[in-house]
């Protein structure tokens, strides 16, 4: 291997491990929500992240306790899913005491995901970022 090709690897390596911990800290790994999904922990209300079976995604906030739904109030919510130019923006309603996405996410696995909430509309905005795996 040359010089440039082994600087070049060394850089990347680095690079890939430095971004594989971006972001990380926007969720646990240990908690699930009520319904089995994943818990967004970086805005309060807790909101709980599922994915349906049609590959659509259910937002339900949660008391403190992060086990009892809080019906939806006036939050604005969007997830951005997907690798880069073929990510897909999802925008949600009210369905039950949670809320739906419009859409299904994208084909595929280890999907890049980023969840935008504003409480109320215009209020400050709050995100998590994480890859969304189906594999286990």
């Amino acid at each position: 291997m040359t010089t440039k090709a082994s600087l070049f690897l060394a850089i990347s390596m680095t690079g890939l491990g430095l971004l594989s911990g971006f972001g990380h800290d926007d969720h646990s790994h240990d908690e699930a929500g009520p319904n089995g999904g994943r818990l967004i922990t970086t805005v309060e209300p807790h909101v709980e992240f599922l994915v349906t079976k049609d590959r659509k995604v259910q937002l339900t906030f949660l008391k403190k306790d992060n086990k009892t739904a809080i019906p939806p109030a006036a939050q604005v919510v969007s997830v951005v899913a997907g690798k880069r130019f073929r990510a897909r923006t999802l925008t949600f309603s009210k369905h039950g005491g949670s809320l739906l996405s419009d859409k299904a996410l994208p084909k595929g696995d280890d999907l890049p995901t980023t969840v935008t909430i504003h409480l109320k509309p215009g209020a400050e905005k709050h995100r998590a970022k994480f890859h969304l795996t189906f594999s286990k």
